[in-house]
C-alpha cells in the first residue's frame, strides 16, 4: 500500500515538473528570440507577460543559488544575472506600459 501511495506521489510530482518546464522554457524561448507573442484578450497578453517575468525572476533566483553555492563561476554568473534581470525588467516594463493610467 505505501509503494503504491509513494509511486503515485513520485507521479504526480513527475508530471508538475514537466508541465512547469514545457511552460518556463516555453516563457524563456518567448523572451530570448525578441519576439513576444500577441494575443487578442489582453487578459491573456497579461498572464503571458506575467508568466515571462515570474520564470526569468525563478532563474535569477536559481542563478544566484548556484553561484553562492559555487556551481557556476562569477563570470557565468554575472552573463546569466545580466540575462534573467533583462527579461525579467522587459515584461514588467511591457506590463507597467499595458496599466490603464489613472
Amino acid at each position: 500500500m505505501k509503494a503504491a501511495v509513494a509511486a503515485i506521489a513520485i507521479g504526480a510530482v513527475a508530471l508538475f515538473v514537466v508541465l512547469a518546464l514545457r511552460h518556463v522554457v516555453a516563457a524563456a524561448f518567448t523572451l530570448a528570440s525578441g519576439r513576444g507573442r500577441e494575443f487578442d484578450d489582453p487578459d491573456m497578453q497579461r498572464l503571458h507577460l506575467e508568466d515571462a517575468r515570474d520564470a526569468a525572476l525563478r532563474n535569477l533566483r536559481e542563478v544566484h543559488f548556484d553561484y553562492e553555492t559555487g556551481k557556476i563561476d562569477e563570470r557565468d554568473f554575472r552573463e546569466l544575472r545580466a540575462r534573467y534581470e533583462g527579461r525579467a525588467v522587459a515584461a514588467m516594463r511591457e506590463l507597467e506600459s499595458q496599466e490603464p493610467s489613472a
